[in-house]
C-alpha cells in the first residue's frame, strides 16, 4: 500500500521516508500494550506491525484517537508570588527500563503576582493545551476548586506512569507533584501543587499495598531512572527507598 498518511497532513519528506524517533518508539510501546490500539493500526497499516513502527504509524494512532491514556488530578493551593511556572509531563511504558517521553518544558504565561490558585490552574491548562504536544497531553482547569485534570498518553502496568513536573525556582530542581500526604522534596511550586487522584505513592506493582514486591522492584532499578523513582527526581535512590518504607503496608 502507499504509506502516504491518509489521516493528517504530513510533509513530503515525512511521506517519502521511514522516520523513527525516541517518541515514536515510546508510542509503539504504548500502542502495543493496548489491544484496541494495536489491532486498529495493524489493520490500517500492516507495515507498522509487520516491519516497524515509524512516525506515520504514530500519526495514524493520534489521528484515530486510539493511543491509551491516563488521567491525573492535581490540586493547586496558595497565591502566586509572580515567579515563572515551568511545567513538563513525563511518561513511560511500564518496563523496568522503558521507552520514555517528555512533553515540555514550557513556561506558563499569565502567572502574575497575586494570582489565585484558580487562576494558576487556568494558566497551566492553557499552557499545556497550547504547547506543541497535541495528541499527547491535554488539561482541563476548574477555577472554582483550583484543580487541574491532566490526561496524557501512557499505559498502566505497575503504577501510574506519568506525572506533571514543575520547576521549583527556590530549590533549583524539577519536582514531581505528589499526594497530599507526601512531599519528600519539600517542593513549594509557587505556591504548591499536589496529586489528589488517590494513588498510593510507592505502590510499584499496583496491587494497592506497599510490600516486599515493591521493594524488590525498586532495588532492581537502583541507580537508574524509571520505575521506582517515586520522588520523580530522575533517579532511584535512598530518597525513594525512604518514601517507600515510610508507607509500608
Amino acid at each position: 500500500m502507499n504509506r502516504v498518511p491518509l489521516f493528517i497532513a504530513a510533509t513530503a519528506s515525512l511521506a517519502s521516508a521511514t522516520v523513527v524517533s525516541a517518541q515514536s518508539t515510546f508510542t509503539e510501546c504504548v500502542c502495543q500494550s493496548d489491544a484496541l490500539c494495536w489491532n486498529t493500526i495493524c489493520s490500517v497499516d500492516p507495515f507498522c506491525c509487520n516491519v516497524h513502527w515509524d512516525l506515520l504509524c504514530e500519526e495514524a494512532a493520534i489521528s484515530l484517537g486510539v493511543l491509551p491514556t491516563q488521567t491525573k488530578v492535581y490540586q493547586i493551593q496558595g497565591t502566586s508570588t509572580g515567579a515563572a511556572w515551568q511545567w513538563r509531563v513525563t511518561a513511560d511504558c511500564g518496563a523496568l527500563t522503558p521507552p520514555a517521553a517528555t512533553w515540555g518544558p514550557v513556561t506558563a504565561s499569565g502567572v502574575t503576582s497575586g494570582a489565585t490558585a484558580g487562576q494558576l490552574a487556568v494558566a497551566f491548562a492553557n499552557s499545556i493545551n497550547s504547547a506543541p504536544s497535541a495528541g499527547f497531553v491535554t488539561a482541563i482547569a476548574d477555577p472554582i476548586t483550583a484543580t487541574l485534570t491532566v490526561t496524557a498518553v501512557s499505559v498502566w502496568v505497575f503504577q501510574p506512569l506519568f506525572d506533571l513536573g514543575v520547576f521549583d525556582s527556590t530549590l533549583g530542581t524539577w519536582c514531581t507533584a505528589t499526594t497530599l500526604t507526601t512531599n519528600p522534596l519539600g517542593c513549594t511550586f509557587n505556591p504548591i501543587i499536589f496529586r489528589i487522584d488517590g494513588t498510593v505513592l510507592g505502590d510499584l506493582d499496583g496491587n494497592g499495598v506497599i510490600d516486599g514486591a515493591d521493594l524488590g522492584i525498586l532495588l532492581t532499578n537502583w541507580g537508574q531512572s524509571g520505575l521506582g523513582d517515586v520522588s520523580g527526581d530522575g533517579i532511584v535512590d535512598g530518597v525513594d527507598l525512604g518514601i517507600l518504607l515510610s508507607s509500608w503496608s
